[in-house]
């Protein structure tokens, strides 16, 4: 049975390193089942992946959001077409980082897959779009009291959600997917 420790003899200075070791195993671990070297752990691979799209599409939302708030807050554009230009720029620092790092897909027909990647995030974009378009004037509705400049990152966070799943699902079985003959 383990022992508790009592406040005489507790002492941080002997707990944290062993806190660090202890963290730094389950951290080397972690990787080498989500890089598949622990056989018969495939469903850890897929979670690991997941949780590195979901790093990388929490920076991707801060762009997005970020550079539509600028648009609309600060240069006055529409809605649309600001959602269209921030999703773009979002959609290409996405590119990168879910092919190198996410995937770690190192192939060298990057243009066939940036192509498919591509139409992927416009047909993402369609769907955004759409719920951007429908969702404000239904918001309006639920949210009366609230300013028309802060409805649409209501209803893009909406549109975000939906958007992650399609993207996980169509890199990771569509674009990133292993396949014995190139489709893309």
């Amino acid at each position: 049975m383990p022992r508790l420790r009592s406040a005489n003899n507790y002492s941080p200075s002997k707990s944290l390193p062993n806190f660090c070791k202890r963290l730094a195993t389950n951290l080397v671990l972690f990787r080498k089942i989500g890089e598949g070297r622990i056989e018969g752990l495939h469903y850890f691979k897929i979670s690991y992946q997941l949780m590195k799209f979901i790093i990388v599409g929490l920076g991707n939302t801060a762009i997005d959001f970020g550079v539509l708030n600028l648009l609309i807050q600060i240069w006055h554009w529409q809605v649309l077409p600001a959602n269209a230009v921030s999703f773009s720029l979002a959609v290409t620092n996405s590119y990168f980082l879910t092919k190198y790092w996410t995937f770690q897909d190192k192939s060298v027909n990057s243009w066939q897959q940036f192509s498919g990647f591509v139409a992927v995030n416009l047909l993402g974009l369609g769907i955004s779009t759409l719920i951007i378009k429908y969702g404000l004037p239904a918001s309006g509705d639920y949210w009366p009291s609230l300013a028309f400049d802060w409805r649409y990152n209501i209803v893009k966070v909406v549109s975000v959600f939906v958007i992650w799943v399609w993207n996980f699902l169509a890199y990771k079985f569509i674009i990133f997917g292993k396949r014995k003959s190139s489709i893309i």
